[in-house]
Parts: structure tokens; sequence; C-alpha cells
């Protein structure tokens, strides 16, 4: 087998946590919100675009699992009085 040892903080990863950086600027959405009026703070922001995420899961469970049960529903007969039955 390959010997394999670690140690204990490696200088490359103290590099790249160093350079990630906190943003103070709000995200676009939210940004967009307030810039169209319909929020006036980044909480009231983020209480909207939460509750667009909620409407469009319910609208996919809705759309996904709602509806008709096909095995329930009767198939239509078609026929077509040309054509003998088999």
């Amino acid at each position: 087998m390959v010997d394999v040892q670690f140690e204990g903080e490696s200088s490359e990863r103290k590099i790249l946590y160093s350079r990630i950086e906190p943003s103070a600027k709000a995200p676009r959405m939210v940004q967009w919100l307030i810039k169209a009026k319909l929020a006036k703070t980044n909480s009231q922001a983020n209480i909207i675009l939460i509750g667009l995420a909620m409407v469009m899961i319910v609208t996919t469970f809705f759309v996904g699992f709602g509806g008709e049960d096909p095995a329930s529903s009767k198939p239509q007969q078609i026929s077509d009085p040309g054509l003998p039955v088999l």
C-alpha cells in the first residue's frame, strides 16, 4: 500500500480560504426587487423570494401529482364505421 501522510494545516488550504471575502453587496435578485420598488429593504426582498420559491414548489407538486388519476379515467372509444373491428 501507499504511505499517506497528512499535515495538520497546509499552507495551500489557508491561502484558499483567505481569498474568499464576504461581500456587503446584496444579491442581484434582491437588488432588482428593491429597484423595481417591490420591496423596501433586503429582508423584505428575501421574504418575497422565499414566498416565490414556496409557490413554485407547490405548483410543481400540483402539476406533477395533482389532477386526474390516469387509471381511473375511462378511455374514449374511437370507432370508424369503415374499418372492421378486430
